[in-house]
């Protein structure tokens, strides 16, 4: 960011609605838990994450900036960057509104490859009370894919493709789907709560084989040999 130029290596930008396990899936590629974790609207404000690969950090280093953000500091550990970050987002909750400043997080470890991550809100939009960010994320994301090597990673919830909304609102937000979908990968979280048959012989995704299709559950990563084309199951 100082230099003005694009992270010379890979980024992934999460987007899901709200608590599909976006921090989490950033966290389990980092070994470590740094975004606040919460029931309900966690995270008010993106998280973009530069991992860089040190072989000489037994421990992890890091150091934590931001617009808004009440102590950056350098040279931090995990747990005071979770601290802050975490001290960051209720503050944002007491105030009740989401931010499109950034916390920018450098994170120095030998247990991490070369990679950056944003991680964005949840979206939000209720009727009854009001609630609704889908502006802040649509800014957010119009940002972030104008950038080199980026790929957006699309959390589902556990159902069928063509009811997710998440999908629609990629579709709104981004111009279409031609526009996003050759450069996206989709992952599913708590696919434990619906069975494997329902997705995997669904005629949306058996017919759609322009995507990536992944699968995230708690039980570590694998990849399938029994797929479809471009399908990757992850357990």
């Amino acid at each position: 960011e100082k230099l003005k130029k694009p992270a010379p290596f890979m980024t992934f930008v999460f987007c899901g609605m709200q608590s599909a396990g976006k921090s989490t899936i950033m966290e389990r590629f980092m070994n470590a838990v740094l975004n606040i974790v919460q029931e309900g609207t966690g995270t008010r404000c993106p998280l973009d994450t530069t991992c860089i690969h040190d072989d000489s950090r037994q421990e992890p280093i890091c150091d934590l900036a931001g617009a808004e953000l009440a102590k950056p500091g350098e040279q931090l550990s995990v747990d005071q960057v979770f601290k802050r970050i975490t001290n960051h987002n209720r503050k944002l909750g007491e105030e009740d509104r989401f931010s499109t400043e950034p916390l920018r997080l450098v994170y120095r470890a030998k247990n991490v490859q070369n990679m950056r991550f944003v991680d964005t809100p949840g979206i939000i939009y209720h009727k009854s009370t009001g609630k609704d960010n889908r502006e802040d994320i649509k800014k957010i994301l119009r940002s972030e894919m104008r950038k080199p090597n980026t790929k957006l990673c699309v959390l589902l919830e556990p159902k069928e493709f063509a009811t997710n909304p998440i999908v629609e609102f990629c579709d709104t937000s981004l111009g279409g789907r031609n526009e996003w979908i050759g450069s996206a990968t989709f992952l599913m979280t708590k696919f434990d709560k619906q069975l494997e048959e329902s997705i995997l012989g669904s005629v949306q995704c058996r017919n759609d084989s322009s995507f990536m299709w992944s699968i995230l559950t708690g039980y570590g990563w694998k990849t399938s040999l029994n797929t479809m084309p471009g399908q990757h199951i992850l357990s």
